[in-house]
């Protein structure tokens, strides 16, 4: 383990010899230091995690009332990069009763 004050992080001797361990090492250096340019794209990740999940959780929905979606609909929902539209759309697909009326359309 190698620990300096120029190091965000400390750095194991491992990290040097092994390109997948140096990868993580840095990677960990950069959040370590809150590096501005890995913090937004931790964010940006996070925010498309979000939007998979809203988007799963509206098939779920549609899938479970024996709904199915278009594949417009499909394109429509996978297109949708608005989490609070996503979210209206799963509110309403649990009563509608059809998936266009849920997808406002």
């Amino acid at each position: 383990m190698i620990e300096d004050v120029s190091l965000a992080a400390p750095l194991k001797v491992r990290a040097l010899l092994d390109q997948a361990a140096m990868g993580e090492a840095a990677v960990q250096g950069l959040i370590a230091r809150q590096e501005p340019a890995m913090l937004r794209a931790l964010t940006q990740s996070e925010l498309r995690g979000e939007l998979r999940a809203r988007r799963a959780a509206l098939r779920a929905v549609v899938s479970a009332r024996a709904f199915s979606l278009t594949a417009a609909q499909e394109a429509r929902v996978d297109g949708c990069d608005d989490a609070a539209e996503l979210d209206a759309w799963v509110r309403r697909a649990v009563t509608a009763a059809r998936v266009e009326d849920a997808l406002g359309e």
